[in-house]
């Protein structure tokens, strides 16, 4: 694999950072209340900041994908990255919106579970499963007034998810054609994906933590490049006395700036197979932006050669909910 030219490519960092790439995961299900793993999808921007008030604990990703550049001339480059930041900057607030939302339904739906409210308030039909029933098309009379508030907990709950899960829908299509946009520029031919890389968010943690020792951090992530491939600072004791295994799982070189919110890391390049090919993801993400209960962290995720030469630039983002929201 060549390395790029330093005469270009600093130009293309540049511009790189000044668009604080974001990365789309719209796999957001219509059906379902819960996000789902998210493969091959392109950087989507923002450039909305509020404060933080949440710095440690665990952080758990509802999306999360990276990708390399496509190697292109300078010119070609920069009018790329102005088409994906122009169709970014229209599809995240309906993304991020979505996930809002996401969170709200993943709650909601477990309030519904434990009142019970299809079997104990719902009018069912011979052959419903109360179990497997998220809404109810009939309800039953209260029988005294403690029932009648709690069917009316599960009136308001089934009314408010239906709109959530409406609205939800709304935004995802919304954002359909930019993303489609996003996909087809760093991706054009999408029978043959080479730029966008896996990530699968709901496999995906970051832990940050502060202790009387000092900082202590985690990080997980699943299905990174290959399905079956779970990178982690924290392999067990007979993992980290596997060579192979070390290898290509463990997540090295972990650190994070207080003062700057800088999420650093390096993880092993694997192989369709699920075998390091010796290069290296250089990790460099920041904490730009929290959105209601998200937190953000974007930046850069460079391939390096063992000897820390830059191959491709690349980008890479994770939203997660913040610890206690």
């Amino acid at each position: 694999m060549k390395t790029h030219s330093m005469k270009t490519r600093p130009t293309l960092r540049s511009i790189s950072t000044a668009v604080a790439t974001l990365i789309a995961l719209a796999g957001l299900s219509s059906c379902g209340v819960r996000s789902v793993p998210v493969e091959n999808r392109p950087p989507v921007l923002n450039k909305d900041l509020v404060q933080f008030d949440v710095t440690y604990g665990k952080f758990t990703p509802n999306f999360a994908s990276v990708f390399l550049w496509p190697d292109l001339q300078e010119a070609e480059m920069a009018a790329m990255v102005a088409k994906v930041s122009g169709a970014s900057n229209k599809a995240d607030p309906f993304l991020l919106d979505s996930a809002v939302l996401t969170r709200e339904i993943d709650q909601m739906t477990a309030q519904w579970s434990t009142l019970q409210c299809a079997a104990n308030h719902g009018e069912l039909q011979p052959g419903d499963d109360p179990d497997f029933m998220d809404y109810v098309s009939a309800w039953k009379e209260a029988k005294d007034v403690t029932d009648a508030k709690e069917l009316a907990l599960c009136q308001k709950n089934q009314s408010v998810r239906q709109a959530d899960v409406t609205k939800r829908d709304a935004n995802n299509i919304a954002a359909s054609p930019f993303l489609q946009d996003i996909t087809l520029s760093i991706d054009p031919d999408q029978s043959n994906i080479q730029n966008t890389k896996t990530l699968d968010a709901t496999r995906t943690s970051i832990e940050i933590l502060r202790d009387e020792t000092g900082l202590v951090i985690h990080i997980t992530l699943g299905g990174f490049l290959n399905s079956q491939n779970n990178p982690t600072t924290d392999l067990s004791d007979e993992q980290l006395a596997d060579p192979a295994i070390v290898a290509k799982r463990l997540i090295t070189d972990v650190s994070y700036n207080e003062e700057f919110r800088n999420l650093k890391f390096t993880v092993s390049d694997v192989d369709k197979a699920g075998q390091p090919t010796g290069n290296l993801y250089k990790f460099a993400l920041e904490r730009t932006i929290d959105h209601g209960p998200i937190a953000r962290f974007t930046g850069e995720m460079n391939l390096v050669s063992p000897s820390g030469a830059i191959l491709r630039y690349g980008m890479g983002r994770i939203d997660a909910f913040i610890p206690g929201r």
